[in-house]
């Protein structure tokens, strides 16, 4: 091809430095470019996926060709990588592949730009081969051993296809298990899960999901006003029964805190901060120009403005707002004075912290008196109990436990890991396909995957030569890897929730319904469980509660505290406490008891802007705890990895399993990064050894129903990759 035809292909004077080098990629590339027009065609892809709506297509100069080099340097490089797969594949026979013809069709946006998918042409269903993931391995440094290292488990088998360099070494044991270091253990006295049986065979836990598909499959962005208020309105009444049921009061007994009364009585409402009334209007439900001072009062030094626009909550300007049955709605500003208390739940210890926190939606009753004021004077806190766990029949847990089919008297395991699964500088998910290693090695019973598995927000996914999308990128890496543990874990059950930041799925809103399975462009396997976010299920006879929301970080972020007067009963527990511990605030535990006590795994109304959670306010109910609290309470963060007991459920924030600030260089988002620093990469995830039941107590129980007791009974390690 001659620097003419080229310089007039591309427009340029045939004398230019660019020129010649497009010439010499002509010449490089002979099977990807053969003419000059092929090379403009790529040239124009390129370009395209470079523009954004602030910056136009950059001008074909000598580094804009350094980058059509390097695409196509990259897609010489997964054509070859593709083609070695296929050869694999046909060696070993490829019943239900997909056809050359038929894979063409599948490109979508990339085939139309000339630009060939790095997604291997293969049905994910196809169980006579081994898929296997398309990121190239990279062992992290050695460390000291521990406790989580220790089990041994088969090598992975052969090399990847679609792989460079994913190829595990002879010492792939010994590396991955100097690899894994254990951030935080709970219950450390009891043993580890020893490794699942490589053998196929039906696996040997039963998992029960109380889950109608169809409530989930809602649509969002339809909600109307009227529903809003019904189901807000349906909140407070359903903790009203719970409140006086708690604390045996009557209906007759609740009043309206905007209603003045000369003795104390009841109330019950949600929490929310003041507003100020608008210019111009009277303050609603205000009787006299003193209601409006009282309010203005209230918001006097609450500078600080949420992201939303509504002040924040402070001990200062708080309102309760009452249902519409008792109080039609009304919203009366509340004192906390130094004397309130907080009324001990029946049954349960005395609180002995001196605050107690409060935050925007939270359902609370209170004793008190309205002296006509126009305010709420609280003298006591009265907070709705958690839900009893649940308990299970000692002849079933005699199977769950020790049936030879079943678990054989061996602790149950499992492994959760929360996303996102590939640090923010590349698509290359080398701290999934290391978590994927670790799991394929213990082989555990149960393996619970939480979103995001592809942010939305993930800066690679609009880098220049991206050119996959995310059901591709999706389908190469996480279905793959799954579809790989069905060959190497045959007994593994693996079980997806999805988040609302993921860019696979596309429902945008919380509660969120599970995966498509019956989508082919995610590739998900048969084999594979995916619930809805948030959902309750059992494993054996564990109840887990499991939401990818990050309601912590939410509290946290709205949470107020007011102070309270520690009861009789209180104060004796600290005089017999030894070194002062009962006392000591923890904010975590705090917010943890906030889930637990309003039984809802996202409690706040509005929605907080800390993590923009998208929450459907009508569908909110699918997002409550209805009969029981879950033996096991996954609450997934940015915070600190945590497992820890609070009021006898065991609570786990598993952590990202990848962490790492994106590198603002543009040039290394192409889809060979350089290597990124291997404490960017380094993630968190959970492993579970739940301990059985011993014979003797099962047989003593009779037909009796036991309690679980998973907070004494569970071994949490947190393990860092």
């Amino acid at each position: 091809m001659s620097s003419a035809d080229v310089a007039k292909t591309f427009s340029l004077p045939p004398t230019s430095n660019v020129v010649s080098k497009l010439c010499v990629l002509l010449s490089t590339y002979p099977t990807l470019v053969p003419t000059s027009q092929d090379l403009y065609y790529k040239w124009e892809a390129l370009s395209l996926s470079l523009a954004t709506p602030s910056k136009a297509a950059p001008a074909l100069d000598e580094s804009a060709v350094a980058l059509l080099t390097r695409s196509l340097s990259d897609e010489e490089r997964r054509a070859r990588e593709a083609t070695f797969g296929a050869a694999i594949k046909d060696a070993r026979g490829n019943p239900g592949g997909v056809t050359p013809a038929r894979s063409a069709q599948k490109r979508g946006l990339g085939g139309m730009l000339g630009i060939s998918p790095s997604t291997p042409s293969r049905s994910v269903f196809a169980r006579s081969s081994i898929p296997k993931a398309s990121s190239p391995y990279q062992s992290t440094p050695s460390r000291a051993p521990t406790k989580a290292g220790a089990q041994n488990g088969p090598n992975s088998a052969g090399p990847l296809p679609g792989t460079t360099s994913h190829v595990m070494p002879t010492n792939a044991n010994a590396q991955l298990k100097a690899s894994l270091s254990t951030l935080e253990t709970l219950n450390a006295n009891l043993e580890l899960a020893p490794s699942g049986p490589s053998s196929a065979g039906p696996t040997r836990v039963a998992l029960a999901v109380g889950t109608d598909p169809k409530a989930w499959s809602y649509r969002y962005m339809f909600e109307r006003l009227g529903s809003k208020g019904e189901a807000l309105d349906d909140r407070i009444d359903a903790m009203a029964s719970i409140i006086l049921e708690t604390y045996d009061l009557s209906a007759d007994d609740i009043a309206d805190a905007a209603q003045a009364s000369q003795d104390s009585v009841y109330v019950i409402g949600r929490l929310a901060p003041a507003l100020s009334a608008p210019a111009g209007t009277a303050v609603a439900h205000s009787t006299s120009a003193a209601h409006e001072e009282i309010l203005a009062g209230a918001l006097d030094g609450v500078e600080e403005q949420s992201e939303r626009g509504f002040p924040r909550l402070t001990s200062g300007n708080v309102v309760l707002e009452s249902s519409r049955l008792v109080g039609a709605g009304s919203r009366t500003p509340l004192v906390f004075p130094s004397s309130c208390t907080i009324r001990t739940t029946p049954g349960c210890d005395p609180r002995t912290e001196p605050r107690t926190g409060v935050f925007p939606g939270m359902i609370v009753g209170l004793y008190g008196k309205n002296g006509g004021a126009g305010k709420f004077v609280v003298e006591e806190i009265l907070l709705p109990p958690p839900l009893p766990h649940a308990s299970t029949s000692a002849e079933e847990l005699q199977t769950h436990h020790h049936a030879p089919g079943r678990m054989a008297s061996t602790p149950l395991s499992i492994v959760v890991a929360s996303g996102p699964f590939s640090i923010d500088s590349d698509l290359l998910f080398d701290p999934w396909h290391r978590l994927m290693d670790s799991v394929e090695q213990s082989r555990p019973d149960v393996l619970l995957l939480l979103g995001p598995f592809i942010p939305i927000s993930h800066p690679a996914l609009t880098a220049p030569g991206q050119d996959q999308l995310p059901a591709d990128i999706f389908k190469q890496h996480i279905s793959a890897r799954l579809a790989r543990l069905e060959q190497t874990a045959p007994r593994t059950t693996a079980i997806l929730i999805p988040s609302t930041k993921d860019a696979v799925t596309a429902h945008a809103a919380w509660p969120q319904p599970m995966l498509d399975k019956k989508d082919a462009s995610l590739g998900i396997p048969k084999r594979v469980k995916c619930l809805p976010n948030p959902s309750m299920f059992s494993v054996n006879e564990v109840v887990f509660g499991v939401t990818t929301g990050d309601v912590l970080r939410d509290l946290g972020k709205e949470e107020t505290c007011v102070d309270v007067r520690l009861p009789y009963a209180a104060l004796e527990a600290l005089k017999r406490s030894k070194d002062g511990d009962a006392a000591r605030e923890d904010p975590l535990a705090r917010s943890c008891r906030h889930v637990l006590s309003q039984r809802s795994f996202y409690p706040i109304f509005p929605a907080s802007c800390a993590t923009g959670h998208p929450l459907d306010v009508t569908h909110s109910a699918l997002s409550h705890f209805q009969t029981i609290t879950p033996d096991v309470l996954l609450l997934p963060s940015i915070m600190r990895p945590f497992a820890r007991v609070i009021d006898s459920t065991v609570i786990v924030n598993p952590g990202a399993s990848a962490r790492g600030k994106a590198n603002n260089n543009a040039t290394q988002y192409a889809a060979s990064p350089a290597p990124q620093p291997q404490h960017q990469a380094q993630g968190c995830f959970a492993r579970f050894s739940i301990a059985p039941l011993s014979q003797q107590e099962l047989q003593q129980a009779g037909e009796d129903s036991v309690g679980h007791r998973i907070y004494e009974r569970a071994r949490v390690d947190l393990l860092r990759l």
